[in-house]
This record gives C-alpha cells, structure tokens and sequence, in this order.
C-alpha cells in the first residue's frame, strides 16, 4: 500500500509519494482537515500462477464510498527482485511482457466493486517470473474556489508471481559462528515465514522464555540474506513455497 497525497498547485495536480507522519505535520501546520478521498480496497495483495492450475487470475477493486471511482492500472516489471540491483520499470508496451493485464483504466460505481483480471501468458518458464501491479485512484481536479486544500490517496500495489514449470526450491542455510547466511538456489522463491531461535539450557534442552525470532523474508531464486544471531543454538525456520509449508533446522 502506498500514500500519496494530491496538492492543488497553479491549477495542476501532483502526486507524490510521502509518509504519512509528515503529512500530519503538514496539514496541522496547515491548520486543515485532512480526509481520505475515494477509499478503494483490493480483495489480494499477491497473485501466484501455479503449474497445473488456471492461467487466470482475477483482482477485485471495491469501491467504500457514495462517489464514482476512477482507477489507473499500471503494470511494472521487475528485473533482479530481492537484490540491491532490483528494477521495476513501468511497462508502455504490453506486448514487451508475457502478462496480460485488463481493463489498465476502470470506473467502479459507488458501493461496487469490478474485476481487474491476469493472464499468464507463459506457462513454460524455467524460472520463476516476477511482476508487480499499481492500483491507483485518479483524482478530479479541484475547483478553482476549493481554496487551499490537501486530499489523501491511498494507492495499492499486487506482487504477481509467475512460477516456472518445473518450480523448485533449495535454501541453502549455513552458520559461521553466530552469522547466518541462507541462499535459494532454486527456480522458484522460498518464503521464510518465522525463524526462531532459543538460548540452550544449562541444564539441556532450550529456555523457552529466551528465544529470538528472524522477521520474515522472501527469497527470490538467487537471492542471498544475513542475519547475525544471539546464540549458538541450533535455528528453526518455517518455511512457504509453491510446493507447500515446510520446517529445517539449522544447526
């Protein structure tokens, strides 16, 4: 999910992405009501395209209020996800892409909702695809009698994963000394969901009232992650994939 606040400027509108923190700040030194324009949800945060399973997704965009709701639909291509060297370059030409992404511009009544669907164009990849989708309200303009007044947007972004054909998974955990580093050599991500850790009792077993959690990360294929730990007992990872829910421990 992405703030964006609209500003009225010269009878123009920009947006630009801003933290929500300051915009407080700036509108109470404003001395203005701030209030959230064309509240619009979304039924799914991510959409996965599964070997076997339909080509198909779908994406419902509801729309809260009593107005009628204008949405821009931007797809965006993500190259090197998960490292320092990711990009997500907007696409202009659909048929650069193998995911076909339609209506890119929809009104949805008051009190309505509409369907936003995916097709995945490629069923035969030997490596996991990655893609992420924009949903973002279009204002109207203001009213030149609106005065001095500040809208707050609320824009929503899909992960779209597109699974190779043959989707595999191999976290690679290893442990020197106290830092860990896990690697997913495979073809597919792996999501470590928790990871925890408990200091060993002197007495053997663990302190259950003395543990430590990893906070959860996704690994893409190739992607590599560090994570220095407390102690120098064995690690529990609950891992997610295509091919289920897992547990490895790393000693």
């Amino acid at each position: 999910m992405q703030m964006l606040v609209g500003k009225r400027s010269r009878g123009t509108m920009r947006l630009r992405s801003t933290d929500l923190r300051r915009l407080w700040i700036f509108v109470a030194l404003l001395g203005l009501s701030p209030a959230v324009s064309h509240a619009m949800y979304l039924d799914r945060s991510i959409v996965e395209f599964l070997p076997g399973e339909s080509p198909r997704q779908d994406v419902r965009v509801i729309n809260d209020t009593d107005e009628q709701l204008y949405v821009q639909v931007d797809v965006l291509d993500v190259k090197n996800p998960g490292t320092d060297a990711e990009s997500r370059d907007r696409v202009t030409d659909p048929d650069s892409i193998r995911l076909l992404v339609t209506p890119t511009k929809l009104i949805v009544p008051p009190k309505s909702s509409k369907i936003v669907r995916m097709v995945n164009l490629d069923e035969q990849l030997n490596a996991e695809k990655v893609y992420r989708v924009n949903f973002t309200p279009i204002l109207p303009p203001l009213q030149e009698d609106a005065g001095s007044k500040v809208r707050l947007v609320v824009a929503y972004q899909v992960l779209v994963l597109a699974a190779p054909k043959n989707p595999r998974h191999n976290l690679v955990a290893q442990r020197q000394g106290k830092t860990l580093t896990l690697t997913n050599t495979g073809n597919s991500y792996v999501m470590v969901t928790e990871g925890k850790q408990c200091a060993a009792s002197p007495t053997g077993g663990e302190q259950n009232d003395a543990c430590h959690n990893l906070n959860a990360r996704r690994l893409y294929p190739g992607n590599t992650y560090q994570a220095e730990l407390p102690y120098d007992s064995p690690l529990e990872l609950s891992l997610q994939s295509v091919a289920g829910n897992e547990k490895q421990v790393v000693p």
